[in-house]
């Protein structure tokens, strides 16, 4: 069974750019739409996830219908249900959600019966770690992301950190191996099922617990292979915006930056290379969202000047003038966001200035 997805309890990533709640086809990854949209919102003003488990209500009741709430809970849990969505079913007669709980079991027991569902985590586990390469490893990266997709989070927390240890360690390997065109789709793949693994608040506190899985991301920002690029930047965006832990989008740029000293180039050069002339349009999107994830997410004034003007001496400046020509409704939003904060921040930048020069030419006054 496809498991609900889950609006507020984890940032999620859409086609163009952050919206409400990470997605498949459809957005299931994103932020809120005023996260990074034009208006008159702040970068911390805007409504955020929170990566804390629902709480079952507390209902005051004998042992039998305590149960019977324990149970819910759990299975609101397993079908990845934030508090927004289980508010509705709370407030249901007590068989009308008993006969939602059977109908779900009895569905999920259904779904299992399927062959992507049939194999165990377990069983992916070993595949992962039997030495698979080509064109099996694609097969069974496959398969696997199926599974995590439609399975629910039960089945997840089944595959777990040690699952994810396996995808990263293989991920690790395919970077340093080699850039042949099926290591590069093995690559894209794991990312893949990296995504459906993040989409919930267990996998994403799990990858967040890895020592270098932002690191592994980041270095999957290749604008030689666009595809995988567009994948592993919506999920750096994702990963910018959560609300805990704090600074995230910090985190995101060391990793960027670690990469960027072990290959020996500029940090931002990726995204750069993803805006210019030829990239595909989805691509200079996709780089855009991030590029505002980094800035817009920052609390202090200067991190966030220092950043922009960073990338304007690497070449932004330029490239902008070209996007901007470019017809493309997503293209266009992320410029108007990324125009609209660097604005704010030139009017706040100058407001201080004015006022560090009024202090200075006319001290008493400003004491007052």
């Amino acid at each position: 069974m496809s498991a609900p997805s889950e609006p507020s309890s984890a940032p999620r990533i859409s086609g163009g750019h952050l919206r409400g709640p990470v997605a498949s086809p459809q957005p299931r990854w994103g932020a809120p739409a005023a996260m990074l949209a034009p208006g008159p919102v702040t970068p911390r003003q805007a409504p955020r996830a929170h990566l804390s488990p629902p709480n079952p209500s507390a209902v005051s009741a004998g042992p039998e219908v305590h149960g019977d709430n324990r149970c819910r809970a759990t299975r609101m849990v397993d079908m990845n249900l934030n508090d927004e969505k289980q508010q509705p079913l709370r407030a249901k007669d007590i068989m009308i959600k008993r006969e939602m709980v059977s109908q779900y079991l009895h569905t999920s027991k259904a779904g299992m019966s399927q062959k992507e569902c049939s194999k165990s985590a377990l069983m992916y586990i070993q595949e992962l770690r039997s030495g698979l390469r080509g064109g099996d490893l694609l097969v069974c990266l496959e398969s696997l992301r199926v599974s995590l997709n439609n399975n629910p989070v039960s089945w997840v927390q089944n595959f777990g950190s040690e699952g994810l240890s396996s995808l990263l360690e293989i991920l690790k390997r395919l970077q340093e191996e080699s850039s042949m065109y099926s290591d590069v789709k093995n690559q894209h793949e794991i990312i893949r099922c990296l995504k459906a693994f993040m989409n919930n608040n267990f996998g994403i506190k799990t990858m967040l617990d890895t020592e270098d899985g932002i690191l592994l991301l980041a270095k999957a920002v290749d604008p030689a292979f666009p595809p995988m690029m567009i994948d592993a930047l919506k999920l750096l965006s994702a990963l910018c915006i959560l609300p805990q832990p704090e600074d995230m989008n910090e985190r995101v740029l060391e990793a960027m930056t670690e990469r960027a000293e072990m290959e020996e180039m500029d940090r931002f050069k990726p995204l750069l290379d993803g805006l210019k002339t030829g990239a595909p349009v989805a691509l200079k999107v996709s780089c855009l969202l991030l590029i505002n994830a980094l800035i817009t997410q920052a609390e202090e004034l200067d991190f966030r000047v220092h950043i922009r003007s960073e990338l304007m001496r690497s070449g932004l400046n330029h490239i902008l003038k070209e996007l901007h020509t470019i017809e493309n409704e997503d293209l266009k939003l992320q410029l108007a966001v990324f125009d609209e904060h660097s604005e704010g921040d030139s009017d706040d930048l100058k407001s201080r200035l004015d006022d560090i020069r009024i202090e200075m030419e006319y001290p008493s006054t400003a004491k007052l």
